[in-house]
């Protein structure tokens, strides 16, 4: 029962697919609070039909938790949650056709800073949103599409930000060194992120 809330960011099968499976873990785990579930319009439309589709099974289930859906804009500076001690905050990112934000997450008692880039072109507007950031995290997927990042395209970004660190997710499949060395060519302070891993940036 330690989630406080859900952020989605875009609409796409790898960011929302994965939602009612998250509500079935947190339900049999013995949640049975309100969630806040917040993002952008379409992508909180898309999260509703992946969960109205299993609404046959869910519906019947007992103190199953109930869903906050909160909408945020889609603009630079959306506050998407502020309750104490995070604020976390949005900005358009550039996915091509696809509506989507970074996210900005602030610690307050520390005053230190998050900032994710979710799929993303490399773009000023994720610059903007990461400046002077504790961490960077970055995709790193280019190569497939003009609408991610390769990892020296990342590197770019976390320098002109002037981060700390900068930490490569969403890589493609295979040997990621060729993408760490890239990024460090550019950005020395970069690492590959890791699933399941911890990356403290607040105590």
């Amino acid at each position: 029962d330690s989630v406080d809330g859900l952020i989605v960011t875009h609409a796409h099968m790898d960011h929302v697919s994965g939602f009612p499976l998250f509500m079935e873990k947190i339900w049999l785990d013995g949640r049975d609070r309100l969630l806040p579930v917040v993002g952008i319009e379409p992508a909180l439309t898309q999260a509703k039909r992946t969960w109205d589709a299993f609404e046959p099974v869910h519906e019947g289930w007992a103190d199953i938790p109930p869903i906050d859906w909160r909408e945020v804009a889609h603009e630079r500076d959306a506050i998407v949650w502020d309750e104490a001690p995070w604020t976390i905050t949005a900005a358009p990112v550039d996915h091509g056709d696809t509506a989507n934000v970074g996210l900005r997450i602030e610690h307050a008692p520390t005053g230190q800073v998050l900032a994710y880039s979710c799929d993303t072109a490399p773009t000023e507007r994720v610059a903007d949103l990461a400046q002077n950031a504790d961490m960077l995290v970055h995709e790193a997927n280019g190569g497939t599409t003009d609408n991610h990042s390769t990892a020296a395209g990342a590197a770019k970004v976390a320098a002109d930000a002037d981060v700390d660190r900068l930490l490569l997710v969403h890589l493609p499949p295979g040997d990621k060194s060729e993408s760490l060395r890239a990024a460090r060519q550019v950005f020395p302070q970069t690492d590959l992120g890791e699933e399941l891993g911890t990356y403290p940036f607040a105590p």
